[in-house]
């Protein structure tokens, strides 16, 4: 990067030191989790108070969940082969596999508490989780509007998409003109016009 013309070379900053007044600033600032949040893998009857925060899908095969721990929560790093244990800290981040069964995208900022009650033969090589979720009263009473929002807003799309389904059916199908006396008559009409009754 060029010099500035205004100020000699000595002066330049070198971008190893600080500011003074910025480094005594910063000199209190608590590090943060940088690292790829560690997993946790479950074990029936485990437990654990987080928040789902994300779902990180950027690798197809290998789609997780990130979320904020309420309490400490024993977790892993590395491969398989090479796993190491870690203790996730409060508010600090972990990740966890997407379970059909547990569906956490729909809790995404709210506080859930996750049981892992048991397994259940579905035919396949590896038995399936079963879970428990629960959330706060004052959370529960949220989703349940937002539920409701979201199944009228649903709703009123599908209506939507009839009317126009059915538009599009009448423009291309126009009805007889044997259709048409029907649909007058049943209007409580006389059938066709005075005129094509040779009134």
């Amino acid at each position: 990067m060029a010099n500035d013309k205004n100020k000699p070379a000595t002066e330049m900053p070198d971008g190893f030191q600080l500011p003074a007044e910025l480094a005594s600033e910063v000199a209190g600032f608590e590090q943060e989790q940088l690292n790829f949040p560690p997993y946790w893998n479950p074990e029936v009857g485990m437990q654990f108070v987080a928040m789902p925060l994300t779902v990180d899908d950027r690798d197809r095969d290998f789609v997780r969940v990130v979320l904020q721990a309420m309490h400490p929560i024993h977790c892993f790093q590395g491969d398989k082969e090479n796993q190491e244990d870690v203790l996730v800290g409060k508010d600090e981040f972990f990740t966890m596999s997407v379970y059909a069964a547990l569906p956490l995208d729909r809790y995404i900022g709210y506080k859930v508490h996750v049981k892992v009650t048991g397994k259940r033969d579905v035919g396949r090589p590896n038995e399936m989780f079963t879970w428990a979720l629960a959330v706060h009263p004052d959370d529960k009473k949220t989703l349940n509007a937002e539920r409701r929002v979201k199944a009228e807003q649903a709703m009123a799309r599908y209506r939507e998409s009839r009317r126009i389904e059915a538009e599009r059916q009448a423009a291309q199908f126009p009805p007889k003109d044997k259709d048409k006396e029907k649909a007058a008559a049943r209007r409580g009409g006389r059938g066709a016009p005075a005129e094509d009754q040779g009134l």
